[in-house]
């Protein structure tokens, strides 16, 4: 393998490739219960073996169940959502669902059940349910405490959603992150000039997210930053409709001269899937060194690298790190927003452009990305009926005046906003009890973190 910039870099793709599929297939048996021990996946010849271990150790998030070390799950809500103890994934897919515990059944149906059902129904007409086995969805945020003061609207809006569809929703700030470079600038001191920007706040959520997707409780997880506001015009859209039959769903984005960010990690719907693990897995291990916007430079780039994998299986050109050299910076993102934005803005359009023109060649061009494991909803109609737009950011929302409209969500990608810490607006669902949520920081019974 080779090293560059302190990061371990994948070894050839076909290597990668075959040593990817085995480990995949092997989590997969063990998740079926046709493998008794994970010692058994390991069972070839001596080469075979070697290449697993050393696939593993590439992968590997370097912790030993992520689940076990976070803090006590805070319930959004009293109620259980109505599932049986069976989950429900559309059609068929590359990826098998990992083993799953039951969940338990209310009598009370969610706000929008019915309406739910009828999507359900549309969604596999091909088989004939009564719609009491539904697909189990965790809304999953990040954030530090006093986010859920400063964005209680946020809180309370995503709160109300889960309720109205029978989804779990949890918000946690637990930081178990290890392994991250350590700067030390003798002139700015150790303080970063950005906190909340800070690689340990940008790196946490990922432990506790691989947690939740190998937990068994849930089909999906969708993941979103705490500056995210549902919006009221598309509260009855269910998030597992966006699902395709991949692994992982995110909203397409174009390339433009004004969006130098490229892809932004956020409104992740993340079926739980080995492939789903192995991607998180992957984009973990770039937390070893320093990047351009913490993990959402390595976001884009595990993108590509997996995309480059399903190319390579077909016999075609993989991904062969173009864009890496432009990703790792030499101190951490925020130094360079705080000291010289400028330069930071021209650091992060070359990779935008490099990310691009490679997504291009790997899934095609915006509006037509196909890939095997990832979904790309689209943001443009072509004639035909659009799902609602997962992630709103800055830059969606700077070119379509009528995003209100059009977005399942906003994305404020931290702004300041002045009413963030006032709830706009009612829940339309009576049974969603906000007073007693252990989110609301006005409960004066509520734990904290």
């Amino acid at each position: 393998m080779r090293m560059k910039n302190g990061l371990r870099l994948p070894m050839t793709t076909s290597m990668l490739m075959v040593a990817l599929s085995s480990i995949l297939q092997c989590r997969s048996a063990l998740a079926a219960g046709t493998l008794m021990e994970s010692s058994d996946c390991l069972g070839c010849d001596n080469d075979q073996t070697q290449l697993l271990q050393v696939a593993s150790s590439q992968v590997s998030m370097g912790v030993s169940g992520a689940g076990s070390t976070e803090k006590t799950r805070l319930q959004g809500q009293s109620d259980s959502p109505p599932h049986t103890n069976e989950g429900m994934i559309r059609g068929d897919t590359t990826s098998n669902l990992l083993q799953r515990d039951p969940s338990t059944t209310i009598s009370s149906p969610p706000h929008f059940a019915d309406a739910d059902c009828n999507h359900l129904r549309q969604w596999r007409p091909s088989e004939s349910h009564s719609c009491k086995v539904m697909p189990r969805v965790l809304i999953f945020t990040w954030c530090t405490e006093d986010h859920l003061t400063k964005l209680m609207n946020e809180v309370y809006w995503k709160s109300c959603y889960a309720k109205t569809h029978g989804f779990d929703v949890e918000f946690t700030g637990t930081k178990n992150v290890t392994g991250l470079p350590v700067f030390n600038d003798s002139g700015a001191g150790s303080s970063d000039p950005l906190p909340w920007y800070s690689d340990e706040n940008m790196w946490s959520y990922l432990t506790q997210l691989r947690g939740h997707l190998t937990s068994g409780k849930y089909d999906y997880v969708f993941f979103v930053g705490s500056d995210v506001l549902f919006l009221q015009p598309h509260l009855d859209f269910p998030l597992w409709l966006y699902d395709g039959g991949h692994d992982l769903t995110i909203m397409d984005q174009g390339s433009d001269k004004d969006n130098i960010w490229g892809f932004n990690a956020n409104g992740l719907l993340l079926k739980a899937s080995a492939w789903s693990v192995n991607f998180l897995d992957v984009l973990y291990e770039h937390r070893h060194v320093f990047n351009l916007q913490g993990d959402n430079g390595p976001y884009m780039e595990t993108i590509l690298t997996h995309l480059g994998l399903e190319q390579a299986a077909k016999g075609h050109r993989g991904y062969e790190q173009t864009c890496h050299s432009l990703l790792v910076l030499d101190k951490p993102a925020s130094y360079y927003v705080a000291s010289n934005g400028g330069e930071y803005a021209s650091m992060n359009a070359k990779y935008s452009l490099c990310f691009f023109a490679e997504l291009d060649r790997l899934a095609g061009p915006f509006g037509q990305r196909v890939s095997e494991h990832i979904g790309f909803t689209k943001t443009e109609s072509n004639g035909t009926a659009m799902l609602p737009w997962a992630n709103c950011w800055s830059d969606v929302r700077e070119h379509h005046p009528d995003w209100p409209s059009k977005c399942l969500a906003a994305h404020f990608n931290g702004l300041p906003k002045p009413n963030g810490a006032v709830v706009e607006g009612k829940c339309p669902d009576p049974t969603f009890d906000w007073d007693s949520s252990p989110y609301n920081v006005q409960n004066p019974v509520r734990p904290t973190y």
